[in-house]
């Protein structure tokens, strides 16, 4: 019975935790990709509920939000770093001095 139980409760373990061949990355970029799309509309409504500007600045500053929001974002690329190159000569491990003869 022991070897019954152990058995159904290490599938049930497995069937939980092993992953079925899911894709987690592409599900985390999806996501992102509708958070900051469902909060570019949310900007955007809130701009088009505010009252009109009176100033200049507060229509210059409308008007540089709403192109900022609706212009893609630019993920920066990084270059991928060299490697460390090994030098020439193998580098040796540091060897304790020998005994002295009068402690043998």
């Amino acid at each position: 019975m022991f070897l019954v139980r152990s058995a159904f409760w290490l599938t049930a373990a497995w069937l939980v935790i092993a992953p079925a061949h899911h894709d987690f990355s592409a599900t985390a970029d999806a996501a992102g990709a509708e958070i900051v799309k469902g909060g570019q509309a949310l900007i955007s409504a809130g701009l088009s509920r505010a009252p009109e500007c009176a100033s200049f600045e507060c229509a210059a500053g409308r008007a540089i939000l709403e192109t900022a929001i609706n212009q893609p974002a630019q993920v920066p690329q990084i270059a991928p770093q060299p490697h460390l190159t090994v030098a020439a000569s193998p580098v040796q491990a540091p060897v304790p001095p020998r005994r002295p003869d009068w402690a043998s």
